[in-house]
């Protein structure tokens, strides 16, 4: 609500998105912290858990994939920067004609119970070989080892931007997604932030077994 006056405090990492998304609000930053051994709630007014949201906004979490499916339009939830974006655009229209697929095989936390919602590197060059599009990398913390097997099945259907820090730089990331025609994501925060700005999404959940 505009007539809200409250100070949030926010990962550093997504500071400045959120401030240009709700620019009406106050935001904080803050390197990660672990909240249940360190952080003294009685510093603030109130908590909440951002994954709890959706008790409270179920009805219109609903009538806005009710909307995607009929096609209609929505607004997104944030903002990339507009210039950001239109320079990703230039950037992919230089090298390609083709539809580009945002492609994120898995989280950078690693544990037994998460890999079964995982692609390997060669399963995404498996799904993406005879499919006419060019596929970006928007995975964080990936292997060099992982670029080179889906560089070398897809050859120059593979986009790959070094110059892009995929774990810390969100707002930059949150442009180069918005310029891309659809994302392919495991359940991590890529498909998050995509869905976020209003992008089409498709996240998987994959069990090896």
């Amino acid at each position: 609500q505009s007539n809200v006056a409250a100070t949030i405090q926010v990962d550093s990492r997504i500071l400045t998105l959120m401030k240009r998304s709700f620019p009406t609000l106050t935001f904080t930053g803050a390197s990660y912290i672990d909240v249940l051994e360190k952080e003294d709630l009685d510093n603030y007014d109130a908590e909440i858990v951002l994954v709890s949201l959706g008790k409270y906004y179920h009805h219109e979490i609903i009538k806005a994939q009710n909307d995607f499916e009929n096609g209609v339009n929505t607004n997104s939830f944030l903002v990339a920067d507009n210039d950001r974006v239109e320079y990703w655009k230039n950037r992919l229209q230089g090298l390609t004609t083709k539809k580009t697929v945002g492609i994120c095989w898995r989280s950078g936390l690693k544990s037994k119970l998460r890999f079964i919602h995982y692609m390997s590197a060669e399963q995404i060059v498996d799904i993406f070989a005879d499919l006419d599009c060019c596929v970006v990398n928007v995975q964080y913390d990936y292997t060099q080892q992982e670029l080179d097997i889906i560089a070398s099945g897809l050859g120059d259907r593979f986009i790959h931007f070094p110059e892009i820090d995929l774990r810390n730089d969100q707002d930059e990331l949150a442009a180069l997604l918005k310029a891309l025609d659809m994302i392919f994501s495991a359940p991590t925060a890529v498909h998050a932030l995509a869905g976020a700005i209003g992008v089409k999404t498709f996240c998987f959940v994959y069990n090896s077994e």
